[in-house]
């Protein structure tokens, strides 16, 4: 949904909770999915629309940039239409003392299509700083069109879980630690 309201890019949707983005046109190994700069996708995936940014869990993306076009000059031959980086949300430094927090995220659609649980907590200090978030998510069966009813079995469950971890080792050296996992 992120996506599908920038100029230049279409999303095709084919399940709940996951879409393709044509980027000027071209799609599958011919635009590049990135999180946090690294790379999700490469140019051995498939040709046609894929549902690899399902992967990434929703509710722990911070923004994302779209790169229209030249993205192969700076990415390689997989960028040709374009480049897709999804930044994902981290912790941020404690001024001083010490910080903590916890939320809780509760989501639903109606008819069964998609409800969402996500837990998130931070802690921060002046030099370390901790971000970790977990979700469970359940998508029901597609409901077709007109006489069609039902599309079962459509159904599927996602458990997704993130951490980001920023340690400053020293004034000029900054390390990060990330982990993503999905799994439909």
């Amino acid at each position: 949904e992120t996506l599908s309201g920038m100029a230049g890019v279409f999303v095709q949707k084919t399940n709940h909770g996951g879409g393709s983005p044509f980027v000027r046109g071209l799609t599958g190994n011919q635009v590049l999915l990135l999180t946090d700069g690294i790379r999700l996708s490469n140019s051995t995936f498939r040709y046609g629309p894929n549902q690899y940014l399902a992967t990434v869990a929703p509710h722990s993306i911070e923004r994302v940039e779209v790169v229209r076009g030249a993205g192969s000059t700076l990415y390689g031959s997989d960028a040709i239409g374009g480049v897709v980086n999804v930044l994902t949300r981290g912790p941020s430094f404690a001024g001083s003392g010490t910080r903590a927090c916890a939320r809780v995220l509760l989501r639903g659609m109606t008819g069964g299509m998609d409800r969402t649980l996500r837990a998130e907590a931070e802690a921060a200090a002046a030099r370390f700083a901790l971000y970790a978030g977990t979700d469970a998510r359940w998508f029901g069966d597609l409901v077709a069109g007109g006489d069609l009813g039902v599309e079962a079995p459509s159904a599927y469950d996602e458990r997704s879980a993130d951490l980001k971890a920023l340690v400053r080792a020293s004034a000029s050296t900054l390390l990060t630690v990330a982990y993503q996992h999905v799994h439909q």
